[in-house]
């Protein structure tokens, strides 16, 4: 038990001796299901190019969501 409250979580996920990009792109993965209220990864990426799609859509869906909010926002404000 001791032992498990000191892993963290590149050791969790076998990436400690990877280089710096492979813990680069994990990390910004996390963020991006973190910002974009995603999840926090129930299907994890098994390839770096998964990464790499995964962050690009979560991207393109927080872009589309605003974009969609501020439209009906602006619609609503709008309005007499």
């Amino acid at each position: 038990l001791q032992a498990e409250m000191h892993t963290t979580w590149i050791q969790v996920y076998g990436i400690e001796n990877d280089e710096p990009f492979v813990k680069y792109m994990a990390s910004l993965y996390w963020a991006e299901q973190t910002i974009t209220t995603v999840g926090y990864g129930d299907f994890r990426c098994n390839v770096y190019s998964e990464y790499i799609i995964s962050i690009l859509w979560m991207l393109v869906g927080a872009t589309f969501y605003s974009f969609l909010v501020s439209n009906i926002s602006s619609l609503v404000a709008s309005m007499d």
